[in-house]
């Protein structure tokens, strides 16, 4: 009795542990967030997107950044589930910077990528 008592004590402590270790938001994991860049209704070539971990608004601090491509595509793989406030900057050809207003993306447990599209203006 005094084992069974004992091993239940230590199943609640384990549980409870478990709990409160929440995994958060960032890198290592199989998420992928994924979108388009557009200016003026056409592709941002070049946009600087940036992301923030664990953000549910605009903030300084900045995680990672990737620049999209010609197309005006971006991905930014290896995400865990969890909040990023994502953004971009666009400079066009004479030098004048454009920005999205960026938006909060929660990365949850269903399966696939998520799509962020924004615009810059």
């Amino acid at each position: 009795m005094k084992t069974l008592i004992k091993f239940g004590t230590m199943a609640m402590i384990v549980m409870f542990f478990a709990a409160s270790c929440k995994k958060e938001a960032g890198t290592g994991g199989k998420k992928i967030i994924k979108g388009t860049i557009t200016y003026a209704g056409g592709a941002a070539a070049g946009a600087i997107v940036t992301i923030a971990y664990d953000a549910a608004e605009a903030t300084a601090r900045v995680n990672n950044q990737v620049i999209a491509g010609s197309d005006g595509t971006y991905t930014i793989p290896g995400l865990t589930k969890g909040d990023y406030f994502i953004d971009a900057t666009y400079t066009d050809s004479y030098g004048f910077a454009y920005n999205s207003p960026g938006t909060l993306v929660t990365v949850g447990k269903k399966k696939g990528d998520v799509t962020v599209d924004l615009t810059v203006n």
